[in-house]
């Protein structure tokens, strides 16, 4: 138990170093040196940085690749002093559109150096993202995290459905003791082709028959935001819907806070399942973490490609690779 937390203090105190740099304008926030030659672009969707889960690890990752920091499990990454890390990190929807289509575009040429970047990589957080990706040159590439690939690009993927199968198992023992209907309902954000593998492993175990649902944070649009939605999901399941509903999967990334906060005031008794953020300090009376660990593996992505390597069109790391775990509380 010290040993993880101890593992969870070190990640937050680099995600808080990290949330503390100076604030981005259109162009980015570079930090260079004479010899990079190797730009890595990241692009949030709007609000997302902040979120102690998917979005922080990304950009835990980027910036111990290209700048030295703490990756858990990897310990102090000393940086590559060839790569520069150029972070986007929009606050609406129309700066992430022109942070896509054209800003980052702008930023080929080292400030210090004066010399235009042999290699560019362009991180894209969100499949949504794809359908405003200008023309790449031949010194341009583009790399989709938990995605399929675009325009002839790169796919990063970490499948959990190992450790989403052994969740929905728990979730089933946990069904058959629980004083109500027990439905348990999976929460996202958008209805849409997932690649994580996560429903595949619920439905490993609850088949057709079973009573899972799913809930869609953007079919809630009368609630005016997602961030409404969220809040207002947390109170249902916590307290209106709180005798049937046995358990939650949860996976909102930047909307995550918000469900999270008005869940836990509302309920402990239901079993909660979340996808990369933990849970160490918190009420849960029953549940796991299905914790993807895109930290580590954009840090062993980006040492190949940055030597070199020929990068498979996309790759899929698993809990085999060390970038997968199922925690329990």
């Amino acid at each position: 138990m010290k040993k993880t937390i101890y593992k969870y203090m070190l990640l937050s105190l680099s995600l808080f170093c990290i949330s503390c740099s100076s604030d981005n304008d259109d162009s980015g926030e570079v930090v260079s040196s004479a010899g990079a030659s190797i730009q890595v672009s990241v692009i949030f969707m709007p609000n997302a940085v902040g979120d102690y889960g998917f979005n922080d690890r990304v950009q835990a990752g980027v910036s111990a690749f290209c700048d030295g920091g703490i990756v858990d499990e990897l310990g102090q990454i000393d940086g590559n002093s060839k790569a520069v890390a150029n972070f986007f990190r929009p606050t609406t929807e129309e700066e992430m559109v022109t942070m896509i289509s054209s800003s980052w575009k702008k930023d080929s040429v080292n400030t210090v150096s004066g010399k235009g970047y042999e290699k560019r990589l362009l991180i894209l957080t969100d499949p949504s993202q794809a359908e405003y990706l200008p023309s790449l040159s031949s010194k341009e590439s583009v790399l989709m995290l938990d995605a399929e690939a675009v325009n002839g690009g790169m796919a990063l993927q970490i499948n959990a459905r190992e450790e989403a199968r052994e969740a929905a198992r728990q979730v089933k023992i946990w069904n058959t003791g629980y004083p109500g209907e027990t439905v348990p309902i999976m929460l996202r954000i958008t209805e849409r082709e997932y690649t994580d593998g996560i429903e595949d492993g619920f439905r490993d175990v609850f088949s057709e028959d079973d009573n899972l649902e799913y809930d869609y944070l953007d079919s809630r649009s009368t609630y005016g935001s997602l961030y409404v939605a969220a809040r207002r999901m947390a109170e249902l399941y916590g307290g209106t819907y709180k005798s049937f509903v046995s358990s939650c999967l949860v996976d909102l990334r930047q909307y995550a806070s918000q469900f999270y906060f008005y869940y836990f005031t509302n309920t402990s008794e239901q079993m909660l399942v979340s996808v990369d953020r933990r849970f160490d300090d918190q009420p849960i009376q029953m549940g796991s973490t299905i914790l993807r660990r895109y930290d580590k593996a954009l840090v062993t992505w980006l040492n190949a490609w940055t030597s070199g390597q020929q990068m498979d069109a996309t790759t899929v790391y698993t809990s085999d690779d060390g970038m997968c775990e199922l925690i329990t509380y």
